[in-house]
């Protein structure tokens, strides 16, 4: 135990003489005035700023170093600096200390201010210029700059964007704090190596560490975003727009009118209101690549968007897990008339209190052909009421359907499977045309549907059964349901919705049937001619009958109706002469009713 206690006092005092001698070389061999024009020479030499130092301060104690007041930086001929900081401090490395050289090898910026900038071609010049700082090694004379690490705490942001289309927006980040530190030895390695197992088209080249904390000022409210991650530049000097980013990001509180003024006339929203929590993986470039996934979870949202949704939402509390892909244009597209840009959709997973659904799809887009859509859209049971909500307006246009989905009132549906694979062109007519007809299928279950049909038609309860749409054939199986007072079941068939024989129908059912508004609907007009005319004689009939019927019709032309009635204690009138509890089998046909 005692030679444990005096080796630890002996490494405690060799420790402290190793400080000591650090400072004491460190003391003899700094010259603030040379360090000062140093410094000022490397940060003007790489980032073309004007820079303005002021009171400077040996940093003794948990750091050792340099520190300046009043930093200002302003372009070449420009009164107002464009970043000014209260204090900025230059980090001593101890070890060199013992070979009679200073290496400064960490800046740290304390409560800078500065406005950022993105121009419309995407870039942030502000951004690349501090990138390249020398993260290399460089020196002079007594001094060398063999920067690793970058420290910004307190910053004030005022980040103005001019790359989307109208009006620059502004946005105000308070309280930054961001650290940059590159990557090299073993932690390169082994990072390039992670990388190599996942991915093959990752770029090599300096590699830089980030991680970014900061709040989102707007209209009162305040959103706190996080990010963390590497950038890789494959050539220097270092740009923002050329990185290779593999970066994990996480808000809190992000105020949905945020979302809406910066997406401006790309959102088609007339209001946005909620607030979005979210985590998301960002990896790749937006120039080559890009992937996101995560998950993004809102509350209170509500959205008034006549363009995309039939009725404005009140979508309240939920959840989105994505995984979204980009490959912008890529070079020589243009000429050889290839693939020009795609978006990929693996999943985007949507819950809120009254829909939840999932939904794959891609988009893909040549210079010389229409952009084509492809979507697959999931869905458990769902409320009636809630998929009308949804429904966007001019893709219900596009199929005639305006009558059948305002009809709709209550019950549930289930999408086995809902797909779109069309042109966008045929998407945005406001009449369906054969590209987009054959572009879409359906695989729906109704239960419990209720409808009320306008033109005298009955309303129709309890509808259950399965509904397929295929190349523009609507397919019926096993439609069971309540028509006003009549019960209707075990219906299969067809009717040819779009293309060839558009129009054509095939149907075949059973039925219990009210006779009195069976009369009723014949005396409106509403079922084939063929039945009015064979009816007209009857001037009165109540009570019920089953029926087993057929209907068939070609493209345009008059339904055929086959199968036969069967009643058992109806009452009739006949050209004046009543008839009560008639039994027996009335058979239709084609031709004739005997």
């Amino acid at each position: 135990m005692k030679k444990a206690l005096k080796l630890l006092v002996l490494v405690a005092a060799l420790f402290g003489l190793f400080l000591l001698v650090s400072f004491l070389a460190f003391y003899h061999l700094l010259s603030v005035g040379e360090f000062r024009r140093f410094l000022v020479s490397e940060i003007e030499e790489n980032t073309k700023f004007k820079v303005q130092l002021g009171e400077a301060k040996l940093e003794v104690g948990r750091i050792l170093g340099v520190g300046f007041h009043d930093l200002a930086l302003s372009e070449p001929g420009d009164a107002e600096p464009v970043i000014t900081a209260e204090r900025i401090t230059a980090r001593v490395a101890l070890m060199p200390l013992l070979r009679r050289k200073l290496v400064f090898y960490e800046i740290r910026l304390n409560q800078p201010a500065a406005q950022v900038v993105r121009d419309k071609d995407g870039k942030i010049p502000l951004l690349d210029r501090l990138l390249n700082l020398p993260f290399v090694k460089s020196a002079e004379r007594q001094f060398a700059l063999d920067l690793r690490t970058l420290k910004i705490t307190g910053a004030k942001i005022d980040f103005l964007d001019h790359f989307l289309e109208g009006t620059a927006r502004s946005t105000r980040l308070e309280n930054l704090d961001l650290e940059l530190a590159r990557l090299r030895g073993a932690a390169l390695r082994d990072f390039f190596q992670n990388l190599v197992r996942r991915k093959r088209d990752q770029p090599e080249g300096t590699a830089l560490e980030f991680e970014l904390k900061t709040a989102v000022a707007t209209e009162g409210k305040e959103a706190r975003l996080r990010a963390k991650g590497t950038m890789i530049f494959p050539s220097e000097p270092l740009e923002i727009d050329q990185a290779w980013w593999n970066a994990d990001a996480q808000m809190t509180d992000l105020p949905a009118p945020l979302v809406r003024s910066y997406a401006g006339s790309r959102l088609p929203v007339d209001s946005l209101s909620g607030t979005f929590d979210g985590r998301l993986r960002l990896e790749g470039n937006p120039k080559r690549r890009l992937q996101a996934k995560g998950e993004i979870s809102f509350k209170q949202l509500a959205i008034d968007a006549p363009e995309l949704f039939s009725a404005p939402l009140d979508a309240g509390d939920g959840r989105i897990d994505l995984d979204v892909s980009w490959q912008p244009r890529l070079p020589g597209d243009r000429q050889t008339g290839g693939q020009a840009q795609q978006w990929e959709l693996p999943r985007f997973n949507f819950r809120s209190k009254d829909l939840q659904f999932a939904l794959t799809g891609a988009l893909q887009a040549t210079d010389s052909e229409d952009p084509r859509l492809q979507l697959i859209v999931t869905a458990p049971s769902l409320s009636v009421a809630a998929v009308k909500k949804y429904l966007p307006p001019k893709w219900i246009a596009a199929a005639h359907a305006e009558n059948f989905v305002a009809a709709l009132q209550d019950g549930n549906v289930k999408f086995n499977r809902a797909e779109v694979s069309a042109r966008l062109s045929a998407l945005r007519e406001p009449t369906a045309k054969a590209g987009f007809a054959e572009g879409v299928s359906l695989d729906v279950e109704f239960k419990s549907v209720a409808a009320d049909a306008a033109d005298g038609y009955l309303p129709l309860r309890g509808l259950q059964g399965r509904v397929i749409l295929e190349k523009g054939l609507l397919s019926f199986k096993g439609l069971t349901g309540d028509y006003g007072q009549s019960r209707l079941s075990n219906i299969d068939g067809n009717y040819h919705w779009y293309g060839a024989g558009q129009g054509a129908l095939q149907l075949r059912g059973l039925g219990d049937l009210d006779l009195a508004e069976l009369r009723e609907q014949v005396q409106q007009g509403l079922l084939p001619a063929s039945v009015t005319k064979a009816a007209a004689a009857v001037q009165e009939m109540e009570g019920r009958g089953s029926v087993d019927l057929a209907v068939n019709r070609e493209a345009e032309s008059v339904p055929q109706i086959e199968g036969r009635i069967l009643l058992d204690g109806a009452r009739l009138r006949l050209h004046d002469f009543p008839l009560t509890e008639v039994r027996g089998e009335i058979e239709l046909a084609p031709a004739e009713i005997k």
